[in-house]
């Protein structure tokens, strides 16, 4: 059935090439974005609403997607009904098959188009993946306008990579809130800065039984230090973190030198490895998957990890008081850090006692992927349960 669909979309790469498709999902003419692979096989729901594919179009390396529907409890950017950003656009080998699943509420087909998320299929996946790998391609222009594939492929070229763009502006909540309440005798605050948060973050510390607040990207630290928290969370995010950290750095650095339990993740990990002076680059594909193999240094395990990122910190230049504690098994990148603790860090003329803060670059938060990692969480809320608030 494939082959007789209609191709009435069009796709053009930055390399001056195009492939004709069928479109689907949302009724606008034309989007565009950076392009990246993901190799789940489940998960597309909680991929294509991550706010950390803030501007990019995402290439479905497993060909059968769509076969259990969305719902949705599976939405990872509903959060407090704030608008928060999507994937740009998809890119399926094949038109989705109809949903057989106990949990459906609805089709692919139909999630997208009210999400806003344009989609091309019934074209060759592998291909495109095996240029976005060779560095051939790396942004690209989806319309619905087949007839206008010369002007396309003038306009690709303006189409920006997410590199020196701050987009964690647009993946955080514009004002704070509050996420829920403690729900138990732990009666322990934890503040998220969200710079895109997913909301699979904030179910899992309020699972916890964690009164849990909301603080927008550039948040002060007296505002965030208003509600005395035992704990606080740098969540993902999308974008360039070098271009994030003008107007977060102080408040981190005021975090750390306070010694409030911090974890970072995804782009809260980035953030927090640039204050730390650790430096940071734009990979040339990123690692987007629920099957990245990571070591643990202290455990000595392999986890398998789900991964969203395009930037990773250099091996070079890490500071002594700073702890490599995981690596990925695929190129080696650094995948986790702790500072050490009780060590005297010296960081912007300031010096300080270093406290517990550790940051990891993968998704422990899952959803979807596998739970190996989960007990990141569960060590973190420990150290919480046992410090002393503001």
């Amino acid at each position: 059935m494939q082959g007789n669909m209609k191709k009435d979309a069009v796709i053009v790469f930055n390399n001056g090439t195009y492939l004709l498709g069928t479109a689907f999902g949302a009724e606008v003419q034309e989007v565009s974005g950076e392009l990246c692979f993901n190799t789940a096989m489940t998960g597309y729901q909680e991929i294509l609403t991550d706010p950390s594919y803030a501007k990019q179009v995402i290439v479905f390396s497993f060909p059968h997607i769509g076969n259990v529907g969305c719902n949705v409890e599976d939405d990872e950017s509903s959060a407090e009904s704030i608008v928060k950003p999507t994937a740009q656009a998809a890119i399926f080998r094949e038109y989705p098959t109809n949903p057989s699943n106990f949990r459906a509420e609805e089709s692919l087909e139909i999630f997208m188009k009210r999400k806003g998320i344009l989609s091309i299929c019934n074209l060759d996946t592998r291909q495109i993946i095996q240029d976005i790998r060779l560095g051939n391609i790396s942004r690209c222009i989806i319309s619905r306008n087949v007839n206008d594939i010369e002007n396309l492929l003038k306009k690709v070229d303006e189409v920006p990579s997410t590199k020196e763009l701050n987009l964690a502006k647009d993946g955080s909540c514009q004002k704070g809130y509050k996420y829920c309440e403690s729900t138990n005798t732990i009666n322990k605050k934890v503040a998220v800065i969200d710079y895109g948060t997913k909301e699979n973050i904030l179910r899992i510390i309020q699972n916890a039984g964690m009164e849990v607040h909301v603080f927008p990207w550039n948040s002060t630290f007296e505002e965030i230090a208003s509600i005395n928290p035992d704990g606080i969370l740098l969540s993902n995010g999308p974008g360039d973190p070098t271009s994030t950290l003008p107007q977060t750095k102080e408040t981190l650095l005021e975090i750390l030198k306070n010694k409030i339990p911090l974890f970072g993740i995804c782009l809260g990990h980035q953030l927090l490895a640039l204050t730390l002076d650790c430096k940071v680059e734009k990979l040339e594909q990123g690692h987007r998957g629920t099957n990245h193999p990571v070591f643990n240094y202290d455990s000595k395990k392999v986890e398998i990890t789900t991964q969203n990122h395009g930037f990773a910190i250099l091996e070079a230049n890490i500071p002594s008081f700073v702890e490599i504690t995981h690596r990925s098994l695929f190129d080696g990148i650094i995948e986790g850090i702790a500072l050490k603790s009780g060590e005297k860090v010296v960081l912007d003329g300031a010096e300080f006692i270093s406290g517990y803060a550790k940051s990891v670059q993968y998704h422990p938060e899952s959803s979807g992927g596998p739970h190996d990692s989960l007990y990141l969480f569960e060590d973190f809320f420990e150290i919480v349960k046992s410090e002393v608030a503001l």
